[in-house]
């Protein structure tokens, strides 16, 4: 089944629009799958202790927008559209997959991941967050037998300050599980990443990535699963 999520943290009206489009495009793919719909993010909030000094706690947005055995896109996107809002001010990302991944699925089982995200983890606790986040959870889940394919599609609009290493990080994720990594970007020079990022920008054919990931989302819709292996462990 697909598994699609969406993180929302600093999303302005451009880039929000861009997310949506790329949703209602996989839309199109997912018709009649079993399509599980989660959107996540980050909540600061101040709480009191016992002895009346303040303290900011991170908590973690999960909410459960569609879950169905069989996706109707005509009937279901634009309540999905209308509440991926944007709202969010932060990243509560690889913690909240693994959360969400044990409390619906049993071990063992076979999920394609659909990710539209604008940046890293910035508010998983401990080991899930940032971008090493990822090797937290691919070590609980791999305990557990879980078997993902990854498919990512960041957003990167505006000044970012995205760093080489975590794109890359993303796009090896992608192709270690058989999926299929994609940037959407809107070009804007001051952007604020590192030389790596910019190399790998300039490097990366979006238009092959955009082709092969049609590609993937036709074959999956009549694939069993059976080549989606284990998570690979960065060694």
């Amino acid at each position: 089944g697909a598994f699609s999520l969406s993180a929302k943290y600093r999303w302005d009206k451009t880039c929000l629009e861009a997310g949506h489009r790329e949703l209602m495009q996989l839309a199109h793919y997912l018709q009649g799958t079993p399509t599980r719909v989660v959107k996540f993010g980050g909540l600061m909030v101040d709480e009191t202790d016992h002895d009346g000094s303040l303290r900011v706690e991170t908590r973690m947005l999960r909410e459960l927008i569609l879950e169905t055995s069989s996706f109707q896109s005509q009937a279901e996107l634009q309540s999905i559209l209308s509440a991926w809002d944007g709202s969010s001010r932060g990243t509560y990302m690889w913690k909240m997959i693994e959360t969400d991944i044990m409390q619906t699925y049993d071990p063992g089982a076979t999920i394609r991941v659909h990710l539209i995200t604008d940046g890293e983890d910035t508010h998983s606790p401990g080991m899930f967050r940032g971008i090493q986040g990822m090797d937290a959870l691919k070590t609980s889940l791999r305990e557990k037998g879980y078997r993902i394919e990854w498919n990512i599609i960041l957003l990167l609009f505006g000044s970012h300050e995205f760093h080489g290493l975590s794109v890359e990080r993303y796009a090896e994720l992608c192709q270690s599980s058989g999926g299929v990594f994609r940037i959407i970007s809107d070009g804007y020079q001051n952007h604020g990443g590192d030389a790596d990022f910019q190399a790998f920008l300039a490097a990366f054919d979006n238009d092959k990535a955009q082709y092969l990931h049609k590609q993937h989302l036709v074959a999956a819709r009549t694939s069993s699963g059976a080549e989606i292996q284990l998570p690979q462990l960065t060694t």
